[in-house]
């Protein structure tokens, strides 16, 4: 039979109806997993490819549980790494032991190949990464480092940044088209040497990293640096967010105080705290420096590169409007911040700007840009509600400091297409956000209270509540707009034998779509409260496969795959 009865039709209609009117309304979500425990694990950052496959970095305390795995670190302090596959499934685990260090992990970053690189850094005399031992001859100091795991779980390669007694950090981290390293970040010293190469701090360094500049530098996969290039100017200048194209340019975007120098190039403002946005040409000088002019403090949260060369910069603007060439953003007045993105044009011009605004403090955060040129975008707010054009979230009402958390999507010319609170119960903090192109986001963060909610899914926290608990999770919904249309036809399917005529099923049903995906992709059978019961992954490039509900009670299902979904009667 057709998947979906006349009543059902009926019912899912008025339920879509119901949704769009409703002020927040929640995605379909696919699956959503547990990250962590018995011990808490705060999430960090995710990369991930087309096929649905995402690959999670963080920080876990003495032992942390992925799926199957068990890590656990000789002290208290480690990072976890861990892939998943489309059906929400760990298929590895890795750790680096901070062995007692402060050890933090900042980004992360997935070649075609499947190797991953990781971008932090630590205190402490020395750091072993697998059978790499990274000394800090400065001792004390916090000095960045950027390591490399193969596919198959080893690490390959892994090298210190800075090592003196002044703080220097490895912010961002990226692979070129070459399979070489890109690695951005921040030093706080008079100088910054790799390899062969010294950069100058342009201000007066302190130890406790004030007055840094930021830097760039690309490392081979023999472990040789190649290229080294600072930008800065007299006072604090950060780095918040990179970007490497198919060119092997590098495009980084930050905040800086008043004037900063990228070789020849160089932006000023009369403020504290705008945002910068620079290129590095592969052949290794600045190209292109542009930065904003608005009167108030300005951050940056994340850049992505967009279509025809475009750059997509998010973030948050304090007291004032955010003025970008001829386009400007208005403010809500007060002390509180708007979030914002935008988009720079491949001659260096500000084209469009969208802003998140409520009434307290909104920001916009980690972005990812499908081939088609729409953007999704993390963001939080800690009012009541936030707005993003001509949708209102409310908030799911946070304890005294407490801030909520949402996904929201634009088009290509800047226009907010949708918005959700995530999670819809509980509060939970966004880590990392990959579309693809099949309209799938996946999500990874922390959270803290006992339990969240994903629709249908009830993340239970296996921690005791204390002042600090978080416990890490993976979760997938559908809806996104790729193109022409929000949801692939694959994902309309049929089930049979199915009661009408043919008998229940019993053992197996067959469940089959009209047009074959590239990458394997979870089915979820739910009982009728909503629980997951059973979960399946289907073949990539296949068009049916058999859905086992052996053993299941007497009842009925639903069977869910994408933004499909319909019931089934076991007897």
């Amino acid at each position: 039979m057709k998947l979906f009865t006349p009543c059902l039709r009926a019912l899912l209609f008025l339920l879509l109806l119901l949704g769009a009117g409703r002020v927040g309304a929640q995605p379909a979500w696919q699956w959503a997993t547990v990250l962590g425990g018995p011990s808490p694990a705060a999430a960090a950052a995710m990369a991930s490819d087309d096929a649905g496959n995402v690959v999670v970095c963080g920080r876990f305390i003495n032992t942390i549980t992925l799926g199957t795995f068990t890590l656990t670190t000789g002290n208290v302090n480690g990072v976890y790494v861990a892939r998943y596959n489309s059906a929400g499934v760990c298929t590895q685990a890795v750790k680096i032991d901070g062995a007692g260090l402060v050890l933090v992990v900042y980004d992360i970053a997935l070649s075609p190949a499947g190797n991953v690189a990781l971008a932090g850094s630590f205190t402490g005399s020395s750091l072993q990464i697998g059978s790499f031992g990274l000394s800090n001859s400065g001792g004390g100091g916090e000095d960045g480092f950027v390591a490399v795991l193969n596919s198959a779980g080893a690490w390959t390669q892994a090298e210190v940044v800075g090592a003196r007694t002044y703080r220097d950090f490895v912010k961002k981290v990226a692979f070129d088209g070459s399979g070489n390293l890109v690695v951005g970040g921040e030093f706080g010293g008079p100088s910054l040497t790799l390899g062969s190469t010294t950069v100058l701090n342009a201000g007066t360094p302190s130890s406790t990293g004030q007055n840094g500049d930021v830097f760039v530098a690309r490392l081979s996969s023999a472990g040789i640096w190649t290229q080294l290039v600072q930008a800065g100017g007299a006072y604090n200048d950060g780095l918040g967010g990179m970007a490497v194209d198919a060119t092997g340019a590098v495009h980084v975007a930050g905040t800086f105080n008043y004037t900063m120098r990228f070789g020849l190039l160089a932006v000023g403002t009369s403020n504290l705290y705008n945002i910068f946005v620079a290129t590095f040409g592969p052949t290794g000088n600045w190209t292109r420096a542009v930065s904003t002019g608005g009167a108030g403090i300005e951050t940056v949260g994340g850049l992505a590169l967009g279509p025809a060369g475009s750059l997509l910069v998010s973030g948050a603007y304090y007291s004032n409007g955010l003025v970008l060439g001829s386009v400007t953003l208005a403010h809500d007045g007060g002390s509180t911040a708007d979030g914002y993105v935008a988009a720079l044009d491949a001659t260096g011009t500000w084209t469009w700007a969208a802003r998140a605004t409520g009434n307290a403090t909104e920001t916009l955060a980690r972005m990812q840009v499908n081939t088609a040129g729409y953007v999704t975008v993390l963001g939080t707010f800690n009012g009541t509600s936030a707005t993003l054009g001509t949708t209102t979230l409310s908030g799911n009402a946070p304890p005294t400091g407490g801030t909520n958390s949402f996904v929201a999507q634009l088009t290509p010319a800047g226009t907010w297409l949708s918005a959700y609170v995530v999670p819809d119960a509980g509060f939970a903090r966004l880590a990392g956000v990959a579309a693809d192109s099949r309209g799938q986001a996946t999500l990874f963060g922390d959270f803290e209270p006992s339990s969240i909610r994903f629709g249908p899914y009830t993340l239970v926290s296996p921690l005791t509540p204390s002042n600090y608990s978080p416990i890490s999770f993976v979760a997938r919904f559908s809806g996104l707009v790729t193109a022409a249309r929000a949801a692939a036809p694959a994902e309309v399917f049929t089930l049979a034998p199915n009661p009408t005529g043919h008998g229940p099923a019993t053992a197996q049903v067959r469940l089959s779509w009209p047009e074959a995906t590239t990458a394997p992709r979870p089915v979820l059978v739910l009982d009728n409260l909503g629980r997951e019961v059973r979960r399946q992954e289907l073949p990539a490039r296949a068009t049916s496969a058999a859905l086992d509900v052996a053993g299941l009670a007497p009842g009925l299902y639903l069977v869910r795959c994408g933004a499909a979904t319909g019931k089934l009667v076991v007897e």
